[in-house]
């Protein structure tokens, strides 16, 4: 639900100061680019015009017409960028969660297989303990209990600890950095 006034806000705090929204949505570059952009039209357009800059905000009338419609251009310019630019990371932003929700639950998130005495796509049974360690769909390797001991080192193997898919060859996890049970066997 946040992801969707993102865009609005950046076009609003674009608005307020050139480069704020795109700041706000981290992208620095851009915000820079944006920031200087209007910062040297304003210099070049006050110079052209041989007119001193004054403060729209304590006397608007003092900017003169040719001047305050090329920059309000580009302010709106930059507001639009930043709604856009907001807009596509409020977009991509609801498919990663959704994705993170689709992904904790292949893993054992929430349902639990209550027949089979535990979570499904996980080597862990109801009560947190090992029950095999899993290899990854696609890849060689065996499904070993973790108290054999014998794991096969070519391939990846899902971690007892946190569930994600990791490297065989490590003796921990690169994710939890648990240590896997069979590492302490050597």
């Amino acid at each position: 639900m946040a992801h969707r006034f993102r865009p609005w806000i950046a076009a609003v705090l674009a608005l307020v100061l050139a480069g704020l929204g795109h700041a706000y949505l981290r992208r620095w570059a851009r915000a820079l680019l944006w920031l200087v952009t209007i910062a040297a039209s304003s210099v070049l357009l006050h110079s052209l015009h041989g007119v001193e800059p004054a403060n729209p905000l304590t006397s608007p009338g003092a900017i003169p017409t040719d001047i305050l419609v090329p920059l309000t251009f580009l302010i709106g310019l930059s507001a639009v960028d930043a709604f856009l630019i907001g807009r596509e990371q409020a977009a991509s932003g609801e498919r990663d969660a959704a994705e993170h929700v689709a992904a904790e639950r292949r893993v054992g998130g929430e349902s639990a297989d209550v027949e089979g005495g535990r979570e499904p796509g996980s080597n862990l049974d109801l009560g947190g303990n090992v029950t095999e360690i899993l290899p990854t769909e696609g890849r060689e390797g065996n499904a070993k209990l973790a108290d054999e001991g014998d794991v096969e080192r070519s391939g990846t193997v899902q971690c007892p600890n946190c569930g994600k898919q990791a490297d065989a060859s490590l003796d921990f996890c690169h994710w939890c950095t648990e240590r896997f049970p069979w590492a302490d066997e050597e």
